[in-house]
């Protein structure tokens, strides 16, 4: 089994049949000390234990990265278009209210609230 170091903990590759035996203590491991476990079948990397905080920090960076590239998208078409970001919001804004208009059958007006 190699064993590399890795920013956030060790990293060590595991057959799967290893894995499945030993699945409670690799748990333990990734739990209390970081590791990222790999486990092959035949010699091929087929999934990787981590924990679950990691886990979600990944899905949260991935998830950024693509609002990201919309967002650059989105920027993108608008200057093609010649769209200003005011126009947008003021679009926006329009659409709002026809959706709201549209799902509760009438407009909300700005309504002071009684004290």
């Amino acid at each position: 089994m190699a064993l590399a170091r890795g920013k956030r903990g060790p990293s060590q590759t595991i057959p799967a049949t290893k894995a499945r035996i030993h699945f409670g203590e690799l748990l333990r491991r990734v739990y209390k000390n970081g590791e990222h476990l790999t486990i092959e079948k035949d010699g091929l990397p087929i999934a990787t234990l981590l924990s679950h905080t990691e886990y979600e920090q990944l899905r949260r960076s991935a998830a950024l990265r693509e609002l990201d590239g919309l967002n650059r998208s989105i920027n993108r078409e608008m200057q093609a278009k010649g769209i200003t970001e005011e126009q947008a919001l003021a679009d926006f804004e329009k659409t709002k209210q026809l959706v709201f208009e549209e799902k509760y059958g009438r407009a909300v007006k700005n309504r002071k609230r009684k004290a």
